[in-house]
């Protein structure tokens, strides 16, 4: 038995605290080795999951941390309101957005983010739009209805009537002014349609 756990403990460098009976058989030493072992085993058994609880509660504190109540824009409902006269100074169409705060917070009062209704044809870029902040910060769940006006395309009048009908498209804060969410869903539905037939 000492023989056996002599060697054993020079192979692994185990140090044995425990008092072990002198007279053992070749079996019952091999037994005890074993015992030791498994008891070794359970031990780093249970720092593993001492480890890994660790990790766990880390893990979770970061990602309550992670999410921070933010407002979350998005346009519920977008059409044109009326048409105007196609004349230098005067508001061609006048369009109506609705807008939702779906996210839990809100925003600071001194803080604007616009809502930009404008021509989506690739020509024209961003040249023909409007754009007409929020004022003031819409709370969790609260929903205003702003009217953006098209000031006639003195740039580019030819446009108006060669390239009709016109593809406008609302878009809430895509400047990013406000701190969202989600900023993948601030496009509202588009092209507008009047009557049916799309501006």
């Amino acid at each position: 038995m000492k023989d056996r756990l002599w060697i054993w403990s020079r192979l692994t460098g185990t140090q044995f605290r425990k008092q072990v009976p002198i007279q053992k058989s070749a079996d019952q030493a091999d037994q005890f080795i074993i015992s030791i072992i498994q008891e070794r085993q359970m031990k780093k058994s249970s720092v593993a999951r001492s480890l890994f609880t660790m990790l766990l509660g880390s893990v979770l504190f970061a990602n309550s941390a992670q999410a921070t109540p933010k407002p979350d824009l998005v346009i519920t409902a977008f059409g044109l309101k009326s048409w105007g006269a196609c004349a230098p100074g005067k508001a061609v169409f006048t369009f109506s957005v609705t807008v939702k705060n779906q996210g839990n917070a809100s925003w600071s009062g001194s803080v604007e983010p616009p809502v930009v209704v404008k021509d989506m044809h690739p020509g024209v870029l961003d040249a023909w739009g409007t754009g007409v902040g929020i004022a003031p910060p819409l709370k969790p769940g609260e929903s205003k209805t702003i009217l953006v006006p098209i000031s006639y395309y003195s740039g580019n009048p030819k446009h108006m009537t060669a390239n009709a009908p016109h593809p406008f498209q609302a878009v809430v804060n895509s400047n990013h002014i406000v701190d969202e969410s989600d900023f993948t869903n601030n496009a509202g539905p588009g092209p507008a349609t009047w009557n049916g037939i799309k501006v």
